[in-house]
This record gives C-alpha cells, structure tokens and sequence, in this order.
C-alpha cells in the first residue's frame, strides 16, 4: 500500500561522550569529560602524541532520518551514504575518507578517532547541518493516505465487519532555525480513534466523517483511505468479521433436489417483470368495547384487523370495516374470540395496512428495485415490499363425474377413471348439476357411496369423511357439507337428482378444483441454537372476483 511520509527540516545536533580512546589522551585543565551543546558550546580543546589517540565522538541525531545527511564538524564537511560516514567528500568524483558510520535507525553517528584526519583537532565552537530530514513518525507509525488489505476469511457477512484503527491530520506548523529565521513544517495532530462499519446496500465505509472506503465481501478485500487531510496508521488496524460458510443440503431433508438450487442455496425472490406489493403497516392500542368506532388515521386502507397480546386474531365478523374512511366498528353484542371461538386475551391492537400493487422493471444486485409506475400514495420510511404469486383468471369447477359399480372402502384406489362396471342407478347430473362456489371450495377427488339403498357417506381423498349417514330418500335433502372454514358448502348435490335402484358400495366419483390454486411453500432454517420459542408462516390470499 503507498504510504504518505511527512518531513520535517531539523538544524540541531548534539554531540556527546567525547571519551577518552587512550590513556595518553588528556583534556585540558579541571573540565573533565567534555560535552558539546547545541551550538558547539563547551566543546575542549585537547591535545595528543598522535592522531590515532583521539577519542571516538558520537552524535546524536533524530531517528528514522529520510536520505542521506550532511554537515560540518570542526571545519570538517561529512557526509553519510548507505551507512558509512565520509569526510571530504567529493559529489563530483565520488570520493571521501571513510571516517565512521552512521546507525540510521536509532539516529548515531560515530566519527571514529582511530582514522588519521578524521575530525580536526583545533577548537571550533561551531558546526552546521547542511541536510538532514527526519521522519516525525517512528517506524512503528507510518501514517498512510491509502490502505489496502484481505480479510483473513471470504464470503464475509458485510453487516458483521468492523474495522477500527488510529488516524492523524497533517497540518502546518511555524518553527525557526538557529539563525531565528522563521520556516514552516509539517506535523502531525494528537492521534484521534475511529471506528467505520459496512453499508449493506452499497458496501461503503460508513460511521467516520473522515474516514472513506469500500468492501467486497466475497474474497473480503477492503480499501480504505483517509479525508480532508487525515492519514491512517496501518499498523493500528484491526478488524471484526463473520464469515458464511456453504453447507451441503440434504435431499431428503429439505424435500427438494438441492441440484434445482442456486451454489449458494439462495434463490431470487424477485425478478424483472414480477408483481410486487408495497405495504406498511402500523398499529395502535385498542379497547374492544361493542358498538364502538375505532379510526386508524389514515384513509384507502387495503386491511384492519384487531390482534390480541397472543398474536390471535379476533373473528372478522365480529367487526365491520370502512376501508375508505379507515374506520372499523365492533359488532354489537361483541364475543371477544378468534375464528375458532378461541379465547382472546389483552391488550390488543389495531393493524392498519396501506399498500400498492406494481410491476418490478429493473431489479439491481445490490437490493434497488425499481417499478413501472410510481406509488399513488406516499410511503413512510420502514416500508416493505413482497413479491406476489400469480395464478391468472382462477375459479371453482366439479369435473370428472362417473359412476362405479363396487368400492374398496377398505384399501380405497382414487382413480380418475372407473375401476370395474358402471351402475344401473344413476344421477341426473344434466337437469340437477352438481353446483359449487368459490368462497367453499377445494381441490379434493370426492365419493359418494351408499351404504345402504337410501343412505350416503361424503368421503374425501385429503378429508376424509364429511358427511355420513345422508339419507336420499327424503324430498329436497340435498347433499352440501360444510367447509368450517368458510362456514359454507363444499359443494351442493341435489336430492332431486337420484334415481331409484342404488345397492350398497355404489359410489360415485367426481373431484372439484378451489378458487384458491395449489402452491408450494418451503421453509429453511439456519444452523444454531433456538432463539424463538414460536414461529409461524402466514400466507394470505387475495384476489379480485367479478
């Protein structure tokens, strides 16, 4: 990742420990061991036998220097290059005494006594830094503009990714050098922590107003990268994150050929050109009281309905609703219990719906989804969207009506054609048609078998028996058992329609389709320990009917 380095032009050097390197060495009268200051004060004059008996001197420099440095010491000039300290150096020819080193890291320069001419000997209380630039950051912070890193593990779970770090502000600052002339240089602001997570729809960093990046959770690479002048210390970054591991499906358990699915075991929910339904719901606390207008405040509600603390609902015709006014009236004397006269219990609560049907035109990866029309109504923040199953014109019908001499009600065989002989008796099917209408209706293969010559059974392949020991004898007994669902028939065969001369285990077949289509509804559970202690699916069926 490229880093951003920010220098800072320094005029000071220390000097120190001028030691003795042999005992002929001596300093001048009562000083001492000598130092040397920052502007070269202090700095005794020696003498020796010979040049090889001057002390090693070792200065102290600011660490992390940037390039190479530079400077005069006792009107000698020095020069650093990959390591080694040069005096006299010549730029043109390349050429110098090698005097010493220089230990870059932790800032040492080392001019070493034992070379002839390595520092002059005379006193001189000055020196000058012709070139030194420093590092402000130790090498354990170095700040960067742009970061780039993988996480660790891929097919991460954007919403589980945390990322925090240290971040700093480059800004100017006035100094001056030793001749008080005045410079500016840059630095550093105090270190400031954040912490930036992902947005879910458009794998932005989020959470930090100076911090910017993105995220691609599938090989989970992150690029991440500083604003308005802030640089980011790599080495403070640290992470949190989950990652999605792919399960193999078993067949048999999820009752589907996993084969059918996607890799990822996940399948569209929407698709270009499908119907959706856009709703919101809200609710509000209610007091049944019998007779009493409750509104819901809002007008063109598509539903209302009252819940109970149980999540029953309360039978819908102990209720009327105005759905243009969005009003709903309890019924006057009022039986607080669900559909089947459970009991229910409070507080309880309105549920108003309001919704728009449109068709998907373009459906993005990334969840945008847009529609061919603009919603009629405004939709408040929190609104959902649901894809809706379409099954076209739909309706009741009675089809595949025979008759069959002899039945196994024992081991019964539902065929859609007859097994054996036909009947010598039989219904008028022509002028007293078997009538059916939606609201009862099911899809269902049904006998009608005689268990005597006057008396029926109504038995269905799904249900079972509805109906048992019918008589047909009897004027306008016509035969429609009840749905208890809907609290009317399943159908309606009139007793007018049977001739005489019916044996025992004569029947007659016939199957009827619902209103209301066949689907499939699959559920999948994720892998963990329980966390609810009830769940439930709710399939609702809505339709236009002329």
């Amino acid at each position: 990742m490229p880093t951003t380095y920010v220098t800072k032009q320094v005029s000071k050097l220390v000097a120190e420990n001028i030691a003795l390197a042999a005992p002929n060495f001596t300093f001048g009268a009562s000083h001492g061991a000598g130092t040397l200051g920052p502007s070269g004060v202090n700095l005794v004059s020696a003498t020796s036998n010979s040049s090889l008996d001057k002390p090693d001197i070792v200065l102290h420099v600011p660490k992390n220097i940037v390039g190479e440095l530079a400077f005069f010491f006792n009107v000698v000039s020095y020069v650093t290059l990959d390591g080694i300290l040069y005096s006299n150096f010549n730029p043109i020819t390349g050429i110098g005494k090698a005097c010493g080193a220089f230990d870059r890291a932790n800032g040492i320069i080392k001019i070493a006594g034992s070379v002839a001419g390595s520092y002059g000997m005379s006193r001189d209380d000055t020196f000058k830094i012709i070139s030194m630039t420093v590092d402000e950051f130790s090498s354990s912070k170095r700040p960067a503009g742009h970061i780039s890193f993988r996480t660790s593990i891929s097919n991460v779970n954007s919403s589980s990714l945390q990322i925090r770090g240290s971040r700093y502000q480059i800004q100017q600052v006035a100094d001056v050098d030793e001749s008080a002339v005045p410079f500016n240089t840059e630095d550093f602001t105090a270190e400031t922590a954040f912490t930036v997570t992902v947005d879910v729809a458009t794998n932005m960093l989020i959470g930090d107003a100076q911090v910017d990046g993105d995220f691609d959770g599938a090989n989970g690479t992150v690029t991440i990268f500083g604003l308005n002048g802030w640089v980011i210390d790599p080495d403070s970054i640290r992470y949190d994150a989950v990652s999605e591991v792919r399960m193999p499906m078993n067949a048999e358990l999820l009752g589907l050929n996993p084969v059918r699915l996607p890799s990822t075991g996940k399948v569209p929910v929407i698709n270009n050109g499908d119907t959706l339904v856009i709703f919101n719901e809200e609710d509000q606390v209610v007091v049944p009281v019998a007779g009493a207008t409750v509104s819901c405040g809002r007008v063109d509600v598509a539903l209302m309905e009252v819940i109970d603390s149980q999540g029953l609902r309360l039978d819908y015709h102990q209720y009327t609703v105005d759905r243009d006014l969005g009003e709903l009236t309890f019924e006057s004397p009022l039986s607080l219990v669900d559909i089947s006269t459970n009991t229910l219990i409070g507080p309880y609560k309105l549920v108003n719906r309001i919704e728009n049907m449109r068709l998907a035109s373009n459906v993005d990866i990334t969840g945008n989804v847009s529609v061919t029309a603009p919603p009629d109504r405004d939709f408040p923040a929190g609104s959902k969207v649901g894809s809706a199953l379409l099954w076209g014109d739909t309706g009741a019908r009675v089809f595949n009506f025979f008759h069959q001499e002899s039945w196994n009600s024992g081991s019964p065989v539902w065929s859609d054609t007859r097994i054996g002989d036909d009947t010598t008796a039989k219904y008028d099917a022509i002028n007293n048609p078997f009538e059916i209408v939606n609201k009862g209706s099911m899809s269902e293969r049904w006998t009608i078998r005689f268990i005597s010559s006057i008396n029926i059974q109504v038995i269905g392949e799904k249900l079972g028996v509805v109906l048992d020991n019918h008589s047909i004898s009897i004027t306008d007994n016509d035969i429609s058992p009840i749905n208890p669902a809907t609290g009317t028939p399943y159908f309606i065969i009139r007793q007018a329609g049977f001739g005489a001369g019916w044996v025992t285990n004569n029947v007659i077949r016939f199957n009827t389709d619902g209103a209301s289509p066949n689907m499939w509804a699959i559920r999948t559970t994720q892998p963990g320990a329980a966390t609810e202690s009830k769940d439930s699916i709710e399939i609702e069926v809505r339709g236009d009917a002329n």
